[in-house]
């Protein structure tokens, strides 16, 4: 899931990142984003969609964006980003999931909302994300 490192290294796991930060033209979600092709640099990006399309943001220009998202998901707990990734990005129910770590599906339904919370405030903290969201 998520690698030890030093702040601002890359040391959540890229399927997390990918989920969390990338979206296909249609704003809809891509169920694996990580295995489409994605330009590197915002030529490639221009070079590579169709006329009269706005392009999508190549990963040189989403770098900022992706260590911010990484350095958030680092400041949870091991046992809150392995919640996160089975609900958020696997997709489990919060009935088996909690049969899993043996707690009701309403406590984890609160932890969940906790830890999202978490990462919002987070992030929301960050000046690259206060400029990209316009605030």
């Amino acid at each position: 899931m998520a690698a030890k490192g030093k702040k601002g290294t890359w040391a959540a796991d890229p399927q997390i990142l990918d989920c969390t930060i990338s979206s296909t033209e249609n704003g809809v979600q891509s169920p694996r984003p990580w295995q489409e092709h994605r330009a590197l640099t915002s030529y490639e990006a221009l070079m590579t969609c169709p006329p009269g399309v706005v392009p999508l943001e190549s990963l040189l220009e989403q770098n900022e964006v992706r260590e911010v998202v990484a350095d958030a998901f680092d400041t949870l707990s091991d046992d809150d980003l392995w919640i996160y990734h089975m609900l958020c990005n696997i997709k489990m129910s919060l009935r088996f999931t909690g049969r899993v770590i043996g707690i009701p599906k309403t406590t984890l339904a609160r932890r969940r909302d906790k830890i999202i919370d978490s990462l919002n405030n987070e992030l929301q903290r960050h000046p690259v994300i206060k400029e990209r969201l316009g605030l």
